[in-house]
């Protein structure tokens, strides 16, 4: 789980998870984000918080295989996946 910070508020003083803080920061700036074009680009921002990075995959993979030959695999295969 993600630490917590202290939301800079002056008002409310809140604190709460990062993860809920980028939340209520991409749903403030969706709208202003969807008259520029950019609207997209914040789609997929759940997906990234509750799964983490691909960077944080690869680090949970190496730590399972202990193979870099099997991380090079594993990437390969996502890329051609996706493409």
């Amino acid at each position: 789980m993600l630490p917590l910070f202290f939301r800079l508020d002056p008002v409310t003083g809140e604190e709460r998870g990062a993860r809920d803080a980028i939340r209520a920061l991409v749903d403030r700036l969706a709208p202003i984000a969807e008259r520029l074009g950019d609207g997209p680009a914040l789609a997929g921002l759940d997906r990234v918080l509750e799964r983490g990075t691909v960077a944080s995959t690869m680090r949970k993979l190496y730590r399972r295989k202990k193979s870099f030959p099997a991380l090079t695999r594993w990437a390969v295969e996502q890329t051609v996946a996706a493409a």
